[in-house]
């Protein structure tokens, strides 16, 4: 097999397996190193061993799989929260540590994947439905750190806030925290009339 099929396997690996079933079959230091090697595109689902990790519906095992391979020195990617919060389900206590971490990394809460949707929206009004108790301090932990830019243009020249708010259901609780984040952060939300693109519905 060659060096790009076994980053296949391992990623298969990863999502399957429990994490005392990953390190017994698996090489980490090994998957670390071919990842640096092949200048593997962190965005190819095909390759990334820390997606397929992340994909793993055991949250214990999502968890320390993840974190064996961040200790190992793997590349935290632009998109690996959105690959996070793909599950419905979540435990805070498990994955606040993890979520810090991926954050620290430089992976953006705002960035899109191939489907569409960005990390934020995954975890706070996505496919898990109604904002739910389990992911309060997981949303509580993104939105006390600055760096989210709501203003950010998207390819069809609105802002990410107007895309965000017309292409998803939302409530009263995720407008209010999105502008006071805005407001607190920075950069604010534009004022009504100032550009049509960027004014939100409401």
């Amino acid at each position: 097999m060659t060096d790009h099929g076994d980053m296949m396997e391992y990623r298969h690996q990863a999502r399957d397996s429990s994490y005392e079933e990953f390190v017994r079959k698996v090489d980490v230091a090994r998957v670390v190193r071919l990842q640096h090697d092949l200048d593997l595109d962190p965005e190819n689902g095909w390759t990334n061993v820390l997606h397929g990790a992340l994909r793993n519906d055991s949250i214990e095992a999502r968890v320390r799989i993840t974190e064996a391979l961040l200790d190992a020195g793997w590349k935290v990617g632009r998109i690996d929260l959105a690959i996070m919060f793909e599950h419905h389900v979540h435990d805070a206590e498990l994955e606040l540590p993890l979520l810090a971490r991926l954050l620290d990394g430089g992976s953006d809460p705002l960035a899109v994947v191939k489907g569409g949707d960005r990390a934020i929206q995954l975890l706070g009004m996505g496919r898990g439905g109604p904002f739910g108790s389990e992911r309060d301090p997981l949303r509580d932990l993104l939105f006390d750190r600055p760096g989210m830019d709501f203003t950010r243009r998207t390819t069809d020249g609105s802002t990410i806030l107007r895309t965000h708010l017309r292409s998803r259901p939302y409530t009263m609780d995720s407008l209010t925290r999105v502008l006071d984040y805005m407001e607190r952060f920075g950069p604010a939300a534009p004022r009504l009339g100032e550009d049509p693109r960027d004014n939100f519905p409401v």
